[in-house]
């Protein structure tokens, strides 16, 4: 059985860490980057994934321009953002493809039932 590869971005190491061993104890396979910059390299790299999970405040280029940018490839990869203090409205939630916002500090529990409940919604039409 194959798992579901997730692309996790975040700036802040300790939690990039912990986010990456706590999945991986949950049953996903996750690539880690540090910002938009290094993901957008790794999502051409190693894609395909199935889930995006991102911080949207990281340097370099944010989670939002780097959802942005595989949207406008044609990508319908399921996203969701996990961050301190982004508020999305519904229908810029809708323009990017997202879920709703996971706030953090959020435990690795509920990271993965966002996960698995994101994986559940219909795909996006590329």
């Amino acid at each position: 059985m194959r798992l579901v590869r997730i692309l996790l971005v975040e700036d802040d190491v300790a939690v990039r860490e912990m986010l990456c061993e706590g999945l991986r104890e949950e049953g996903f396979e996750v690539v880690p980057a540090a910002n938009g910059v290094e993901a957008s390299e790794l999502f051409a790299a190693l894609g395909p994934y199935d889930l995006l999970l991102l911080d949207d405040d990281t340097p370099r280029l944010t989670g939002r321009q780097f959802l942005a940018t595989v949207r406008a490839a044609g990508s319908a990869v399921a996203a969701v953002f996990h961050s301190g203090d982004l508020v999305l409205s519904e229908a810029e939630r809708a323009s990017l493809g997202v879920g709703p916002v996971l706030p953090k500090p959020a435990t690795v529990a509920e990271v993965a039932r966002t996960i698995r409940a994101a994986l559940r919604q219909p795909p996006l039409a590329p």
